[in-house]
């Protein structure tokens, strides 16, 4: 999936915050308030915040959920946005 420059500027705070979720552990209500925070602050919808999440985000870390010793303290943000292509 390739995004214009714009796209991915607007994206990035939300990929984070959904990429969280896919953490092997609990979701502290911390995190829902950074996701309800970053779709405010790129204009995106809750529908298409559902989308981004199944078809961009879902993808990419699902399988941390499968893994025996999956990721469960954080993902660094850079690394995050390195998953995802560039516009």
């Amino acid at each position: 999936m390739n995004f214009e420059e714009s796209e991915t500027e607007q994206r990035k705070a939300l990929w984070i915050s959904l990429a969280d979720l896919m953490l092997d552990t609990d979701i502290p209500e911390l995190w829902a308030k950074n996701i309800v925070d970053a779709m405010l602050a790129a204009q995106i919808s809750l529908g298409q915040t559902r989308s981004i999440f199944l078809d961009e985000v879902a993808p990419v870390f699902i399988s941390n959920l499968f893994a025996v010793a999956g990721e469960w303290e954080g993902w660094d943000g850079d690394w995050v946005i390195q998953r995802y292509p560039q516009g």
